[in-house]
């Protein structure tokens, strides 16, 4: 995610189904590859282009291109936002069709897991189904040493800059990362700002997993 430091390979997700989930019922679609985009698209924003990684709280995109949401703001197709990010990144300008054909689905029994990578575009069609939900919980894993990204830290607003998903759990004019709400599962050694530091699993996790 962006709004953390270090930025790289910082955030792996974790769709977990309750329901059985396929292609009828919307299941998660992936454009393989399209992990490689995202550097591309950062340096066209830094370079002042009309395209934004930012969502705002209804979901939408603000700005020209929405680089982050694999949906499109209009109801057109709900594959807008991939076309529009694979076009600024330099990809299928002249034959859109090669990249739709990276698309890939992926079912998912009831119980099971995907994981992916934080770049990596991804959604899911409309539920076709008249009768079955598509439900599931969602985590992020996020990198034990990371803080909240500078320019959406320190702020007078209560969130910084950072978008509601992460920044209601954002300590007030501050960039810490607070294990009451980002535990860490478990202990690596890791690096944080140049020194090493070892990394503890947060001692309530297990009382909270026994309970």
């Amino acid at each position: 995610s962006t709004q953390f430091e270090p930025y790289e390979n910082n955030s792996v997700t974790v769709w977990m189904a309750l329901d059985d989930a396929d292609e009828e019922n919307g299941c998660l679609e992936y454009a393989v590859g399209s992990h490689h985009w995202r550097p591309i698209l950062h340096n066209l924003v830094s370079e002042g282009k009309k395209c934004t990684d930012d969502i705002q709280d209804d979901g939408n995109s603000h700005s020209d291109i929405n680089i982050s949401s694999f949906h499109g703001s209009d109801d057109s197709s709900y594959r807008n936002g991939l076309h529009d990010a694979a076009i600024a990144a330099g990809f299928g300008e002249h034959n859109m069709e090669n990249i739709f054909s990276t698309i890939e689905s992926v079912p998912v029994r009831m119980g099971h897991a995907v994981l992916h990578h934080q770049d990596v575009w991804h959604g899911s069609g409309p539920n076709l189904s008249s009768t079955r939900h598509r439900r599931a919980l969602v985590a992020h894993y996020i990198r034990g040493d990371v803080k909240f990204a500078d320019d959406q830290g320190v702020d007078d607003q209560p969130f910084g800059k950072s978008s509601y998903i992460y920044g209601r759990y954002k300590r007030y004019r501050s960039n810490v990362v607070d294990e009451t709400f980002f535990p860490i599962v478990y202990g690596a050694r890791g690096t944080c700002e140049g020194a090493e530091k070892r990394l503890i699993r947060t001692s309530w996790i297990n009382r909270f997993v026994a309970s």
